[in-house]
């Protein structure tokens, strides 16, 4: 295809119509579709749902028996870390290598990557944030309450001394 209006025609077609969309993505997993779907549903003003396909990659990958690990560069850091303990055990010193070698295994066996961590860092301190704010609401709830009891009291003196008044004047 090298017509332009062509081109846009076939985006809009698959866009549009689920057998074509089935077809351009064959063999793929569905929640690729899904994504495809998410975005399509977003405005063009509104934030992307980046929880829903982070999501729906995740569970493309757990259908897929796909794994996160190892990536090519860790694969070559990996390599390189080997080779560095050959050189260490015949007379040489640490390399920094290695350091980011073993925090990556550290990720790999917590099953989580560093981002994953971190979003969970966030999520708590989220959380964190969320229950001091039920709290300030609560404590407010409880002073507004107080104060209208002290308002009810003081109006019943009012009403008091009113019934004080007119019995002194009777």
């Amino acid at each position: 295809m090298t017509d332009i209006r062509q081109i846009g025609d076939e985006k809009r077609g698959i866009r549009m119509n689920q057998i074509s969309k089935k077809k351009m993505f064959g063999g793929c997993p569905r929640e690729y579709i899904d994504i495809m779907e998410t975005i399509d549903k977003g405005g063009f003003f509104n934030d992307p749902d980046y929880e829903r396909m982070y999501y729906l990659l995740r569970e493309a990958m757990k259908n897929t028996g796909s794994t996160e690990y190892p990536y090519d560069w860790e694969k070559y850091l990996m390599e390189k870390m080997e080779q560095e303990k050959k050189k260490k055990s015949a007379g040489g010193g640490v390399d920094q290598t290695e350091k980011v070698v073993k925090k990556k295994e550290v990720e790999l066996e917590a099953g989580k990557s560093h981002k994953e961590k971190k979003d969970e860092k966030e999520e708590k301190k989220e959380e964190k944030k969320k229950e001091e704010k039920k709290e300030k609401k609560e404590e407010k709830k409880e002073e507004k309450k107080e104060e209208k009891k002290e308002e009810e009291k003081e109006e019943e003196k009012k009403e008091e001394e009113k019934k004080d008044e007119e019995e002194k004047k009777e």
